[in-house]
């Protein structure tokens, strides 16, 4: 494993672990590695090892879900001198009012002058650090975030519908990567998980997002207006994954070995 392979993954070289370049490192992972579930729709099991995920996300220039992006980020911003904890959280399901069992997110806590949320797993979601502060707003192009105490919780709060709703909650307690197994097993193979339901692979751009969606592509730009188009209008599946994602649907050659 080799930092400057990731950091040539993401476009970035090393410089200094400040605030300045983690805010850079993050929005470049997000525009260059992408949000996709392509393992688990295709039955193709996910390892939480460093050594699997490097293989995946870096050497096969793939991406993956919260438990491989940010678990990944972490080893690099470690690498790069950065102090990083991984933290547990729990997902707020807006349809059903309640929170996801603890472990079903995984997102990083960085120390510099004070803690930061760092989060390139979770989708569409705020493009640069968070400082650990209540009630300081945040705004770029995905929207406007906030972070709130509430019952022994830090709760990450994104203003939509004209109110203020949580995304996740958790605890600023440390915890090991190996600590998410379980909730990772039941993302790949429970058909009550969403990550089974449809295929998805999204990353961030500039200007908006690109996001493939079952068999339509999805172009967002900053003012929120959307665009969709079958990927049959656009040569089909494979076409869309190289021209817009810059890898090829799973094949043998495609399929991470176990480590």
């Amino acid at each position: 494993m080799d930092s400057s392979n990731y950091l040539r993954r993401i476009g970035c070289t090393k410089e200094q672990p400040t605030l300045t370049f983690l805010r850079k490192l993050h929005q470049a992972h997000l525009q260059q590695v992408p949000f996709e579930n392509l393992n688990v729709i295709y039955s193709q099991p996910i390892e939480l090892k460093l050594p699997w995920l490097y293989q995946k996300i870096v050497l096969q220039q793939r991406g993956g879900f919260c438990f491989e992006l940010n678990g990944l980020f972490g080893w690099l911003l470690s690498e790069l001198g950065y102090r990083v904890s991984l933290v547990a959280a729990e997902v707020y399901d807006e349809k059903l009012n309640e929170f996801t069992p603890p472990f079903d997110h995984l997102a990083l806590l960085v120390n510099l002058e004070q803690p930061w949320l760092v989060d390139v797993g979770f989708g569409d979601s705020f493009r640069s650090p968070l400082p650990l502060l209540m009630g300081k707003e945040h705004t770029d192009i995905s929207g406007r975030y906030r972070l709130q105490q509430k019952e022994g919780f830090w709760v990450l709060e994104m203003y939509t519908q004209l109110q203020w709703l949580p995304r996740y909650r958790f605890h600023s307690t440390p915890v090991a990567l190996s600590d998410f197994t379980e909730r990772c097993h039941y993302h790949q193979t429970s058909f009550a998980s969403k990550f089974k339901r449809n295929l998805l692979c999204s990353k961030a751009l500039v200007d908006g997002r690109i996001t493939l969606h079952d068999t339509t592509l999805i172009k967002t730009n900053s003012r929120g207006t959307k665009v969709q188009t079958p990927v049959d209008q656009l040569g089909g599946v494979n076409a869309v994954f190289k021209k817009y994602f810059s890898f090829d649907v799973l094949t043998d050659s495609t399929v991470v070995s176990a480590s």
